[in-house]
């Protein structure tokens, strides 16, 4: 194990390169990136204090990750190297075992998010989009009033949409008394409004 510490925007993992290593996020928060087919940049996840990523490399083929991470803002992860818990020869010790019935809560949670963004992303209207995703973050903070740790560029990319027709959207939605903001501060203003999206 070993705790890094990495500058804003700095490159953490490159997709298409072997790790054997996870992280996890002792301070700050990290994003991770995919190009699609049509050669748009994809944000697929935020991670921030206390959670994992990486965790792909545990079931690709020759440990390739999938994704590119890059940090946010300034933060410090602990890089967790993966060869001697997985591959190890002989039984199981407690802590191994322990490691590995983590691994698996962290694998099945990455899925439920996985399942989540492409749900959000096959909506046909940006609206119903921005409407899931705003109401997910609302229930994440459990208040009507959260801060959005992602650029407007940045949840233009998690919604598969384009920043100048993201920024129209949302004028709409405050204009129509759905929803204020100021920066990545927002307030859900007509929550009942947004129900539907979550459902």
């Amino acid at each position: 194990m070993q705790v890094k510490t990495f500058a804003p925007k700095e490159v953490i993992a490159h997709a298409g390169e072997r790790s054997t290593s996870i992280g996890v996020v002792l301070d700050g928060a990290v994003l991770a990136r995919n190009i699609d087919a049509d050669g748009d940049t994809l944000l697929l996840d935020v991670n921030g204090r206390g959670e994992v990523f990486g965790a792909d490399i545990l079931w690709t083929p020759g440990n390739i990750t999938n994704y590119t991470v890059r940090a946010l803002d300034y933060c410090q992860v602990l890089m967790v190297g993966m060869d001697k818990i997985v591959h190890a020869e002989g039984a199981l010790c407690e802590l191994r075992t322990r490691v590995v019935e983590n691994l698996f809560s962290v694998m099945t949670e990455k899925n439920r998010k996985m399942e989540e963004h492409l749900r959000l992303v096959s909506l046909k209207s940006l609206r119903s989009r921005l409407e899931l995703f705003l109401k997910a973050q609302s229930l994440r903070f459990n208040s009507s009033m959260f801060t959005v740790p992602i650029s407007r560029q940045e949840m233009a990319e998690h919604l598969h949409a384009d920043r100048a027709a993201l920024a129209r959207e949302l004028s709409r939605m405050k204009a129509e008394g759905l929803i204020d903001y100021h920066r990545n501060s927002f307030r859900l203003l007509r929550i009942n409004a947004l129900e539907s999206a979550a459902v």
